[in-house]
């Protein structure tokens, strides 16, 4: 989750103060990073500084961070729920993991094409 937070808090300071991407691919890679941090942000905040997770029982390591779906879970959706390998994510987190992604993709493709 803190990955999660800081990729987006960067995509966003990024995309805030318009600082320069090479490509039109990368700028809609940073606004969708943004965009899951902003929707982590917004599950955080109105769950009382917890992420809602589609659990019964939250490990021990995860009770300061995380809080199971219950009656007074705001927002649901936007918590843990999408399982993904072995663990739970949201859909904010998959945003900014396509985001990620697409940026780094982005990259590799600048750099193989300037080598040609």
């Amino acid at each position: 989750m803190v990955f999660a937070l800081a990729s987006g808090l960067f995509f966003g300071y990024r995309f805030m103060t318009g600082a320069p991407t090479t490509r039109w691919m990368t700028s809609i890679a940073v606004v969708v990073a943004f965009l899951g941090g902003v929707l982590n942000l917004v599950a955080v905040t109105l769950n009382r500084g917890k992420m809602p997770v589609s659990i019964n029982k939250v490990p021990q390591r995860y009770k300061h961070s995380h809080a199971p779906v219950d009656r007074k879970t705001r927002v649901p959706i936007l918590g843990d729920w999408i399982r993904i390998g072995g663990g739970y994510h949201s859909p904010g987190d998959v945003c900014i993991y396509i985001g990620v992604t697409i940026v780094v993709a982005d990259q590799f493709v600048r750099i193989a094409v300037n080598r040609l």
